[in-house]
């Protein structure tokens, strides 16, 4: 290490007046981004009996209300959708087409939105949604994994993202900021924070 304070990053200068837990704690959930992905809340579909795919066919077209949404984690167009809920379940979307034509000579935006939009509901019921945090415990694309606690994730996070900044400065750690960031001015001003606080690049 440098004994020039001014050639020291803030995290760098940092360390020896705090502890690492409280260090990662203060600064914030960011780093979950580096190594664990995952809601905080899991969000379960209610389980119904069919007897035949017909009965599950008509369960689409009924509903007990419908409200309006959209998807700000996988994009930042914003389209707005019908959502179709029945038994707390989202059954199905619908683009709700309410734009208006702002050019007689250009087509309108209705129904505005993609098929990635469509399906959002099959993938968060999906069996792929992460909903805690798992660490890898085979090789790389072996598909090996056990759950651990929060408390345990965010600790080894703190020890490598430390460790790292430490022997390699904090330039050798970068960030990346996803739609879900870009969407929710809290999550974009906590990273913008924690870059800041770190020295870390910021693409």
């Amino acid at each position: 290490m440098p004994s020039d304070s001014a050639n020291e990053s803030p995290i760098q200068a940092g360390t020896q007046g705090t502890t690492r837990r409280g260090f990662i704690a203060g600064a914030g959930a960011a780093t979950l981004s580096l190594k664990y992905a995952g809601p905080a809340i899991a969000q379960a579909a209610a389980e119904a009996e069919y007897g035949q795919w017909e009965d599950l066919m008509r369960s689409k077209w009924t509903w007990d209300k419908v409200v309006h949404g959209t998807h700000g984690t996988n994009c930042q167009g914003g389209c707005a959708f019908n959502v179709y809920v029945k038994d707390g379940v989202v059954w199905r979307e619908e683009q709700q087409g309410e734009y208006e034509a702002i050019d007689s000579d250009v087509p309108d935006f209705g129904p505005r939105g993609c098929q990635k939009g469509l399906r959002h509901a099959k993938y968060m019921y999906g069996k792929q949604r992460v909903l805690y945090p798992m660490k890898r415990v085979g090789e790389r694309g072996e598909g090996k994994w056990e759950r651990v606690s929060w408390e345990d994730a965010l600790n080894d996070i703190a020890d490598r993202f430390l460790d790292t900044v430490v022997a390699h400065g904090p330039e050798s750690v970068t960030f990346g900021m996803g739609t879900q960031m870009a969407m929710k001015r809290a999550s974009m001003m906590a990273y913008f924070r924690f870059t800041n606080i770190t020295g870390s690049p910021m693409p």
